[in-house]
């Protein structure tokens, strides 16, 4: 980056220092692709979570149908819901090959003039 010369005190303020340092490493395609990887790991989290939670209430029922129930919907929800983040994550896939670009990384082709 260029610097700054001001001309009161004829001082060089340099923009690569401090809160600045690493502003050029950031873009919106790696925010959002940051935003996306996020996303992803916290419903894999909480689906992983809402497994070991149905697990947990299955055991602890103690054969009442109603608790067993509760655990079992508990687990069929968690099960549907890691099918639709990586249905999403499939599809994503998908799009980074149809269209050549790389969603999960950050990566979008330019057009180079010759």
């Amino acid at each position: 980056m260029e610097k700054i010369l001001l001309a009161a005190d004829e001082t060089n303020i340099s923009l690569n220092s401090g809160a600045f340092k690493n502003i050029e490493s950031y873009s919106v395609s790696k925010i959002i692709s940051f935003l996306i990887q996020s996303i992803f790991v916290v419903a894999g989290l909480i689906a992983f979570i809402l497994l070991i939670v149905g697990g947990v209430r299955w055991i602890t029922s103690g054969g009442d149908k109603e608790k067993t129930a509760k655990a079992q919907s508990t687990i069929t929800a968690a099960v549907i819901g890691l099918l639709i983040v990586f249905a999403a994550w499939a599809l994503i896939k998908l799009l980074e090959v149809i269209f050549g670009i790389s969603i999960l990384n950050a990566t979008i082709p330019t057009i180079i003039n010759s």
